[in-house]
């Protein structure tokens, strides 16, 4: 914006004037850029000389002689002379100041009328007390010049090009303006404080759209003004400034500006489906990529921006393994280790913190371990709620085993949010089957702690399920699944693969290595797809099993999509690269039931038939076997009640 605007012509001076018939009504005079800084100067040097002037030429020997003169002076008579007296005073004045903005009318015009107001307006403060004739103009002038000095709103910003201004708060106050009324209770257009409408005019007004919003009184009067291309200042005061003070009314400037509002998208989505208003005016959209991709030559811009952003902030330099280490956090910041984050908020407070580090330690450069220090300090202030949970597991008060085999028991593996800190967290996904009408109960659903797009991941895994083995028998079952000790709500996909490793436990019968846990959604092709925060989740096991202590059979099995998202911490690249830890990729259910089971998976064969030892196998023996358990059952006169898959 700083960059279109210094290429933008200047625009033009406003500044506000007496209005010598209403004094409530202040004139605006719109002025070449740069003339109304020197008529401000000029009209104050006039207004300061007037009273001084006058009270010399009341005190002067031809303004006696012309009082003595008169004969039998009337009041009338008297006040002719000290008129006289004072239009002589003021001419010449005005007459030099005329010379000097000759070439702009509206000037011109205002100083004869200002001409006019100082004789009408000091021959009406005369008394009929002969003796303080001289000292009541004087005074009452002093206390009068005021009026013609001159309100200049807007003000050059000494680098050319159009305004921008930068509303921090965007009160209705911020935007019109405020009138100073200085103690005094009679209202003076000098009082009146421009508004960021007004600075801006001419150029560029940058608000926060939230903020904006949050001021309903202040949106309103934006849209006014906008849609009216006027500002019209409001100078009315409320409370106890009101006192019996009569408000202002200037004469509105007519406006010419860009407004542009910042937010996100979320908010641009809320706005524009509610608001008219937004939509009518607001028609140029932009969206900013908040990701940037990884390349040599982003690396290097991105190095440089660093180098900006430092020298701003008035900052210690980087060393080059810091600028290294700053560029992998913002990969992790964006969650994918090919982008790179344009999130310059959280990346300045690690470098200021980085900063504070190195001058603790009393290097001039910012090193590599500064940075590290400001990142770790940075997890360690939030992950108290993370360390509780973590401790609740290693007590065995949340139940999350880390190594043995269960069947129908899969580790599941979640991202919690603490405002601007995420962690992974483990969570034991249990399924049970019995024989059934081929139902899948989740029972997170049932109790309305499942959100919907969890409901929808049970449900394609049902699909799949019924795809894969429901082509030529009727699946006899009931199923159901859950996330044990979840008391909140529970939403999203990225847990279905777990959800559905665990009914295909319970049906292959085959224990689940409970040292490996398993993140992913799946579709109803059995294909494992990406999900968020795989780094998270993956560290939050990985701290779990670290606590435990590494046994070198522990591991994350993740989709191999999200390969490209890996940014995780040393400790576990660390780990991982010593045999103590280990990070499967895996593209479908398959391949991870393999790993999780220890068993092949098996394809079908050239008769149709999955080979022996063979998960699948196992799965198919076991369908088989409920739906003879259900046609013996339908068949006979009696029901007996429902066995439960684990007395089989």
């Amino acid at each position: 914006v700083n960059q279109k605007a210094a290429t933008d012509p200047e625009p033009d001076d406003w500044c506000y004037v007496a209005n010598f018939v209403d004094a409530h009504r202040p004139q605006a005079l719109r002025l070449p850029h740069g003339m109304g800084l020197q008529f401000k100067q000029a009209m104050g040097s006039f207004a300061n000389e007037l009273a001084v002037a006058i009270a010399a030429a009341l005190n002067g020997d031809k303004h006696k002689q012309q009082r003595q003169s008169l004969h039998s002076p009337g009041w009338e008579q008297i006040k002719g002379v000290y008129a006289r007296t004072i239009e002589s005073v003021v001419q010449p004045l005005i007459q030099d100041l005329q010379g000097q903005f000759s070439d702009l009318p509206e000037i011109v015009g205002h100083l004869e009328s200002l001409a006019v107001d100082v004789v009408e307006h000091m021959s009406a403060s005369l008394s009929n007390n002969e003796k303080t004739q001289e000292a009541r103009v004087v005074k009452r002038l002093r206390a009068y010049t005021h009026r013609y000095k001159v309100n200049l709103l807007t003000q050059d910003n000494g680098n050319g090009g159009a305004p921008v201004v930068n509303l921090v708060y965007p009160s209705r106050q911020n935007l019109l303006g405020s009138v100073d009324l200085a103690g005094n209770q009679t209202a003076d257009f000098n009082g009146y404080q421009a508004g960021a409408l007004i600075r801006a005019n001419g150029g560029y007004l940058v608000m926060d759209a939230l903020q904006l919003m949050s001021q309903p009184s202040a949106w309103e009067a934006l849209i006014r003004a906008l849609r009216s291309e006027s500002i019209s200042p409001e100078t009315e005061q409320t409370g106890s400034e009101a006192g019996g003070t009569r408000c202002l009314q200037p004469e509105p400037i007519p406006l010419d500006i860009k407004v542009i509002l910042l937010g996100d998208r979320e908010f641009y989505d809320v706005l524009s489906d509610h608001d008219d208003d937004f939509n009518a005016l607001f028609k140029v959209v932009v969206d900013f990529e908040d990701r940037i991709d990884r390349i040599d030559t982003n690396n290097g811009r991105y190095a440089r921006f660093l180098a900006r952003l430092i020298e701003d902030s008035g900052l210690k330099p980087l060393s080059r393994d810091a600028v290294c280490r700053v560029i992998e956090h913002s990969a992790r910041l964006a969650e994918d280790a090919e982008k790179l984050s344009a999130n310059i908020e959280v990346v300045g407070d690690v470098l200021r913190e980085a900063d504070y580090w190195a001058t603790q330690a009393g290097d001039k450069l910012v090193s590599k371990t500064h940075v590290q220090q400001a990142i770790d300090a940075r997890t360690y202030r939030a992950e108290r709620s993370r360390l509780r949970i973590q401790e609740a597991m290693l007590r065995n008060f949340i139940l999350v085993d880390t190594d043995g085999h269960k069947v129908g028991q899969v580790n599941g593996l979640s991202v919690l949010n603490h405002g601007n800190y995420s962690y992974g967290q483990a969570g034991r996904i249990s399924a049970r089957i019995k024989l059934g009408e081929g139902d899948v109960t989740d029972i997170e659903r049932e109790v309305d702690l499942g959100g919907t797009i969890h409901s929808k991941g049970v449900l394609i895994l049902t699909g799949y399920i019924n795809g894969r083995y429901g082509q030529d028998r009727p699946l006899n079952l009931a199923a159901s699944l859950v996330f044990e000790q979840s008391y909140g709500e529970v939403d999203g996909d990225s847990a279905s693969a777990a959800e559905l490793l665990a009914l295909l436990s319970v049906l292959a019968d085959l224990p689940v290595n409970q040292a490996l846990a398993v993140t992913g959604s799946v579709d109803q092709f059995g294909q494992l797809q990406a999900i968020g925060g795989v780094n998270e989740k993956i560290e939050g096991f990985f701290d779990l099993c670290q606590a435990r202590s590494l046994t070198g059979a522990q591991g994350v099995v993740i989709p191999a999509s999200n390969i490209c998202d890996l940014m995780l911490r040393q400790d576990v690249i660390d780990a991982v690269v010593a045999g103590q830890f280990a990070v499967y990729a895996v593209s479908a259910v398959d391949e991870a039931m393999e790993i999780v089971m220890g068993l092949p998976a098996g394809a079908h064969d050239d008769s149709g038939k999955y080979p022996p030892q063979t998960a699948n196998h196992r799965i198919e023996a076991k369908l088989d076997k409920f739906s003879h358990l259900h046609q013996a059952f339908s068949s006979s006169s009696g029901k007996p009640e429902d066995e439960d898959s684990s007395e089989d």
